[in-house]
């Protein structure tokens, strides 16, 4: 007949008690560092998604220009055309750039800080255009993506004289 020892009493629940304990918060973690991670990986897509339409909407306002480059909007100095392009909800502003020192409401610190040029300029040495016939006007075009994302770009357009 074998003795039995008092003080081991329950030493074997304890013990699968802790470890399973343990492997529960191994789980628990892994399960949690998984959603965090997934979360990160989505929130990269729609930012990157946002980034590309954004900047595809820009892409669309200069190829399509004749849709905002009206003789109103070109005569007038304060014109702005606002629009968005089809099956995007990206909203485009287009603004003339001017030679005046005031701010334009819209624009970015940076873009506001820009060295001054005049709106009309001749055309850039060796683009093709003469001097005498043509003349370029300066352009500032501000896509506005739905969750807020702003891209600027400064686009200049040649017109016969």
């Amino acid at each position: 007949m074998q003795k039995k020892d008092k003080n081991n009493k329950g030493f074997i629940l304890i013990t699968c008690l802790m470890i399973t304990a343990l492997l529960m918060l191994i789980g628990i973690s892994a399960a949690t560092l998984s959603y965090t991670q997934s979360k990160i990986i989505r929130n990269k897509q729609e930012g990157l998604k946002d980034f590309y339409d954004t900047e595809a909407a820009i892409n669309y306002a200069i190829a399509n220009s004749v849709q905002w480059l009206t003789d109103e909007f070109i005569n007038s100095e304060d014109a702005k055309a606002v629009f968005t392009p089809p099956n995007s909800s990206v909203k485009l502003e287009i603004r003339h750039i001017t030679n005046s020192k005031k701010k334009i409401k819209g624009l970015s610190k940076t873009a506001n800080n820009l060295p001054v040029q005049s709106h009309t300029a001749p055309p850039p040495p060796d683009s093709g255009f003469g001097i005498k016939d043509f003349e370029v006007k300066r352009y500032a075009i501000t896509a506005t993506s739905a969750n807020g994302l702003k891209i600027q770009v400064g686009v200049w357009k040649v017109f016969a004289k």
